[in-house]
Parts: structure tokens; C-alpha cells; sequence
């Protein structure tokens, strides 16, 4: 999988779960590859975010 987006934009997901959704339909986050795999992404962010 390959995630393309700004810095400010990973910032957002990094602190809003809901965030990567809007992102991605408003065309601010693109996902190359399995895009069912990149949803199960936010576990991951939670378990970093303690």
C-alpha cells in the first residue's frame, strides 16, 4: 500500500479517527493498493496514540 498526503493532512489522521475518511473523499489522501487493508490502518494509529 502506498499513502500520498501532505504532512498536515497525517497530522489530522494522527489525532482524528474520522479524519482519514474525510480526507481521502475530499481527494487529500490517495491509497494505492488494497484500500480494504488501508481501513484497518486506524488500530494501528490507536495503539500508537496510547
Amino acid at each position: 500500500m502506498t499513502f500520498t498526503l501532505s504532512t498536515t493532512n497525517f497530522q489530522k489522521i494522527h489525532e482524528d479517527d474520522h479524519a482519514a475518511m474525510q480526507l481521502y473523499f475530499a481527494g487529500e489522501l490517495k491509497v494505492v493498493g488494497d484500500q480494504m487493508r488501508a481501513m484497518k490502518l486506524s488500530k494501528l494509529l490507536d495503539t500508537c496514540r496510547g
